[in-house]
């Protein structure tokens, strides 16, 4: 017959009891920083695409603006000079873009790239987007939450690539942070034991 005093002697010492009590403490914890990490992440995805759509928004109507004054390019992207183009862009950014790493494309009509003279742009891998921003891996490697926005009186479109979440300040400090709490919880773990 055995003692009911040996079975669990372990959990008779007030070190285990501690570890006991600090790991059913700490476990939640953690548990819910890291769904609270996943919701801001998602959080911080929706106002990325929200953005995107906003400046898709806003330069397709500079696009077709700008293409109401100058008719002629319409139909001969090729012919379009490199100072129009540098000029476009530069309106395109300063009547959209919010953050320097926003990317802003042209296409005309038939679906060609217009370059941008004075930078090297990179352009979105897939050539048709749905109606709402989602993230889009663009030529240079860096996914984007990509909205694009048809100019339909001349054929034209435009895309705008924002930065997601991972890719800005805050979630990499976000990140941090989950990292660290997760670091402090083990090592709180280990210094029980």
């Amino acid at each position: 017959m055995t003692r009911p005093d040996s079975t669990l002697p372990l959990l008779r010492s007030v070190r285990a009891k501690l570890l006991l009590v600090l790991a059913v403490l700490s476990l939640p914890l953690l548990v819910v920083s890291l769904i609270q990490f996943n919701n801001y992440r998602r959080d911080l995805d929706g106002q990325a695409a929200t953005i995107a759509r906003i400046e898709t928004t806003a330069a397709a109507g500079s696009l077709f603006s700008w293409l109401e004054d100058h008719p002629s390019y319409v139909a001969r992207a090729d012919a379009i000079p490199p100072a129009e183009a540098q000029a476009l862009y530069a309106r395109l950014h300063r009547d959209t873009a919010l953050d320097a790493e926003t990317v802003i494309v042209v296409f005309d009509a038939q679906g060609k790239f217009l370059k941008n003279p004075t930078s090297s742009s990179p352009i979105p891998s897939a050539s048709d987007f749905p109606a709402h921003a989602g993230r889009e891996q663009w030529n240079d490697q860096v996914t984007r939450m990509t909205g694009m926005k048809r100019v339909e009186q001349f054929g034209w479109s435009v895309a705008v690539g924002v930065p997601v979440a991972e890719n800005t300040t805050a979630g990499r400090s976000t990140f941090m942070l989950t990292a660290t709490w997760a670091l402090v919880l083990l090592a709180s773990i280990l210094l029980g034991v």
